[in-house]
């Protein structure tokens, strides 16, 4: 689990989204809006959401491309229940959220 997390806003650009990850060696960054999490955005998201689906990654926009549906848990989960969660929501990222 990463306690440093790096959020971006839905605003920024995905040339910058890529930028980060690239510089803090991640594949997701989690998209926030003040205190909200509002979804992801993960370097697949940037590819085949933005690139490829003939996004301008210099002008085009986060939120453009973004998972809005982001399952997470609170940080007092057992390991086997966030697993579990992580297995039924098929999904390899889990955020987890502190209180």
């Amino acid at each position: 689990m990463t306690r440093d997390v790096k959020f971006i806003g839905s605003d920024a650009r995905l040339m910058e989204a890529a930028r980060i990850m690239k510089e803090m060696n991640i594949g997701a960054i989690p998209v926030s809006e003040g205190n909200d999490l509002k979804g992801i955005i993960t370097d697949r998201d940037i590819v085949v959401r933005g690139v490829a689906s003939g996004l301008d990654p210099t002008g085009a926009h986060v939120g453009e491309a973004m998972s809005e549906k982001v399952v997470s848990c609170a940080e007092e989960a057992d390991v086997s229940d966030a697993a579990r969660l992580m297995e039924t929501e098929q999904i390899r990222r889990l955020p987890v959220i502190g209180g």
